[in-house]
């Protein structure tokens, strides 16, 4: 397992890396209040995102605690694409329609769980642009089609849009193509891959990436009683929002807001020999280095 995650992280931070990311939750919200929604919903602005653009969102509980996370494009002035983690997928739709229908139901505004209708593919790494440009029309210049755009256009001759949303750090392209198209998309991917050195990678792998580079999971790296400002994540926060959002009274309240709560970190090793098998959960940090494999 490690001889293959080290071969597929070197793929992707060298060369490109491709992803079968087809199983993230996928919602289509359409409705004169759709971005009002967005704004009650996520604990971030959603106003003034722009037609062509993607914005990543957190969402919390009531008790202020994250609930899960993704981003969310518009598509156009009154419709948007919101993914959501995999196994949250079934849980977000369903607190979606719960606030919609009991707290704000003279909201306009409907969901579609779409995560079914496309398949998903994300290819990664410094050649993602070069091999992408290759098999569509849409144009990839980077002035033109910048990070968390998204664009519409073909892919291997099927209609696809196209995400240049990023979950390892590198350059990267997610391909939205309909379900029963994908094994072509794939295929063709592959057929022109193979001088960029395309090299197919897994969750391990991908865990590995994202946590290099900084990026959480929710549901993994939180527990149910983290809130976004435990994760770091102020940034993430609207507290000037006009509208309430869930969460926001209880990230107000004293235990929120005290300073000894536990917090998420990076830790950098000193060496190439020092590393951890498990994350230590409290504040006393090893003196004895574990030999790396």
């Amino acid at each position: 397992m490690h001889d293959a995650v080290t071969r597929e992280c070197l793929a992707v931070r060298e060369k490109v890396g491709i992803l079968d990311a087809s199983t993230l939750g996928k919602i289509d919200i359409q409705g004169p209040d759709a971005r009002e929604f967005l704004n009650r919903i996520y604990t971030n602005k959603w106003t003034k995102l722009e037609i062509g653009r993607a914005r990543y969102g957190l969402m919390c509980r009531e008790d202020g605690m994250l609930m899960d996370d993704g981003t969310t494009s518009c598509l156009g002035e009154n419709h948007f694409l919101m993914t959501t983690t995999t196994g949250g997928a079934a849980g977000v739709m369903e607190w979606l329609e719960l606030w919609h229908q009991t707290e704000w139901p003279e909201l306009n505004v409907t969901f579609t769980s779409v995560t079914d209708h496309w398949a998903t593919m994300t290819i990664t790494g410094p050649e993602a642009r070069n091999l992408l440009a290759e098999i569509t029309d849409i144009d990839l210049d980077r002035d033109t089609f910048k990070f968390m755009d998204w664009r519409e256009g073909k892919v291997a001759e099927v209609p696809a849009r196209v995400f240049r949303i990023s979950f390892t750090g590198e350059l990267a392209y997610e391909i939205n193509v309909q379900a029963n198209y994908a094994l072509h998309v794939w295929k063709t991917l592959f057929q022109h891959g193979e001088k960029y050195g395309l090299t197919p990678y897994g969750t391990e792998t991908m865990h590995v990436l994202r946590a290099e580079k900084g990026f959480i999971i929710a549901g993994q790296d939180t527990d149910g009683s983290v809130t976004p400002e435990d994760l770091g994540m102020q940034w993430a926060i609207g507290y000037d929002k006009p509208y309430s959002w869930v969460g926001k009274r209880a990230l107000s309240r004293s235990d929120t807001r005290r300073t000894n709560r536990k917090q998420l970190v990076g830790l950098k090793p000193r060496t190439r020999r020092w590393c951890w098998r498990r994350a230590p959960r409290s504040s006393s940090i090893p003196t004895t280095p574990s030999p790396c494999p």
